[in-house]
């Protein structure tokens, strides 16, 4: 019984200082799976967001008739930075 205890205590510091994962493999890949579709979501609603975006910039140039990379440059010398 002390000997199993000593085992879990060396795998319980192994894992705290990043060695080793003693864990099951099943586990570990359901882990793996929750994580990998975490990204998955975090992806495609980046995703929507950029699409967004891009059709926002598009409205608003067509209203306006201006590049909207180009609105508020003012063209010749800049006034110094403070």
């Amino acid at each position: 019984m002390a000997a199993a205890a000593g085992v879990v205590a060396a795998a319980a510091a192994a894992t705290a200082a990043g060695e080793v994962n003693m864990q099951r493999p099943s586990m570990l890949k359901r882990q793996k799976e929750r994580q990998r579709l975490e990204r998955q979501a975090e992806k495609a609603a980046a995703k929507v967001a950029r699409k967004e975006a891009k059709k926002t910039r598009a409205e608003i140039a067509a209203e306006t008739g201006e590049d909207p990379d180009l609105v508020g440059l003012v063209l010749g010398p800049q006034p110094p930075l403070e």
